[in-house]
């Protein structure tokens, strides 16, 4: 009974493999296959830009001068602080020693001259007074006259006011005096003018343009430089206007330099202009760098 069914199970596999052969034939050949998964539509869009500045420093001169020397140029870094221009200040080198040496005379002349007048003048006052009750006493008794009296009493007023005049001038010209203070101020305002006469960077950037050479006359409202702040560059996209559907602030953008291929950068849009170009069809898009990209030059 088992020999029986061994062989049916035999028989059964021989069926099946000469089934299998003859069908082979007609079996089509193997292929890879996917698994299809629901995701988000992603759509990039590809353009082309400029370095560009968010903070472009216009730099001028306070005075009008002639410039002595240009210590940058284009592309130079600058430091906060820095010297960029400096302009001749012999007018003003001039002012300062003037205004210095009055201070010094004030303090070293005119105030012990003051002290003495305001002792000679308290002195005066002091014989004036003397002379004045000597006087009223030699009235009283009958010895005097009233009109000598009453020249006593002149000169005494007259010295008084004399006194009250010099003391005026000696607190003028005290440390802390009207005309101390005066000659200080008048110091401290030509050492202003002379510092004008040098052109600091108010912040760390990169020379733009220059528009300045040593003999040039500067005035105020001239623009000799253009400095881009460091933490102020962005990329400038000219977006072709079909495009603007998948474009919107916050996203994120990588910018390839030309130069630079390997170096992918991260950015997100930072601003979208609230026109379009209607000569070019484009729209302004401009992109905020968040890598550290100090290699990257403007334009």
């Amino acid at each position: 009974m088992a020999s029986k069914t061994l062989l049916r199970l035999l028989l059964g596999l021989v069926v099946l493999a000469v089934l299998l052969w003859f069908w082979r034939p007609w079996q089509g050949p193997l292929l890879s296959g996917y698994q299809l998964e629901e995701r988000s539509l992603v759509q990039r869009v590809v353009a082309s830009g400029e370095v560009s500045s968010k903070s472009l420093a216009r730099v001028g001169s306070e005075l009008t001068g002639v410039v002595k020397a240009r210590l940058v140029r284009e592309g130079d870094r600058v430091e906060m602080g820095d010297l960029l221009v400096e302009l001749r200040d012999d007018e003003q080198q001039a002012r300062l020693r003037e205004a210095e040496a009055a201070l010094r005379q004030l303090t070293d002349s005119s105030r012990p001259q003051a002290e003495v007048q305001l002792r000679d003048a308290q002195s005066r006052l002091e014989q004036a007074v003397r002379e004045r009750e000597r006087r009223e006493t030699v009235h009283a008794r009958g010895l005097l006259s009233a009109e000598a009296l009453e020249q006593a009493r002149q000169v005494e007023t007259t010295a008084r006011v004399g006194r009250d005049r010099a003391r005026l001038q000696r607190d003028a010209l005290v440390a802390d005096g009207a005309e101390a203070h005066q000659a200080r101020q008048r110091v401290e305002q030509a050492r202003i003018a002379l510092s004008r006469t040098r052109i600091h960077a108010a912040h760390a950037g990169t020379v733009q343009t220059r528009n300045v050479e040593p003999g040039d006359l500067v005035r105020p409202g001239d623009v000799l430089l253009e400095i881009a702040r460091d933490d102020s560059r962005e990329i400038l996209l000219p977006l072709d206007e079909k495009n603007l559907g998948a474009v919107a602030l916050d996203q994120p953008a990588w910018v390839i330099p030309d130069a630079w291929p390997e170096r992918v950068l991260k950015a997100r849009v930072s601003y979208l202009a609230p026109a379009v170009n209607p000569a070019q069809g484009t729209l302004d898009v401009h992109l905020e760098l968040l890598d550290e990209a100090d290699f990257l030059r403007q334009g």
